[in-house]
């Protein structure tokens, strides 16, 4: 289904109690990786939302499984959007594969554990 950002912390929220120890390492990953401020702005490309600066802010040790499962949640949004609306084209992929890699494991996981949306739920 279609997911907006702003249904990215409503979903998180409501599907938390889902997540996997693969999960939780892939956004303790993206968490790492997304330090460096150079990366994080290629990533949001325009975006700045305060909720996901703020998870960025925390000590990884700190996270909940609510704000891990959304910052996987959001890159995998951003990821998205990148390759097929912005600045990561089918030349620069090879540079992102473990990245990609991740996101793949995470929609994966959605699909695995028939996870929904709110908006899913609205259309049925």
């Amino acid at each position: 289904g279609y997911m907006a950002y702003k249904e990215i912390k409503k979903f998180a929220d409501k599907n938390a109690a889902a997540i996997t120890n693969e999960i939780r390492k892939i956004a303790e990953s993206f968490h790492d990786r997304y330090q460096d401020s150079t990366k994080y702005k290629k990533l949001r490309h325009g975006d700045n939302h305060d909720d996901v600066k703020n998870i960025l802010k925390k000590q990884k040790e700190e996270l909940t499984d609510n704000e891990k499962m959304q910052l996987a949640l959001y890159v995998l949004y951003r990821y998205r959007n990148n390759i097929f609306h912005g600045n990561k084209g089918a030349r620069s992929w090879s540079e992102y594969h473990d990245q990609i890699d991740q996101c793949v494991r995470i929609m994966a996981f959605v699909i695995d554990n028939n996870l929904t949306s709110l908006s899913s739920e609205r259309n049925n």
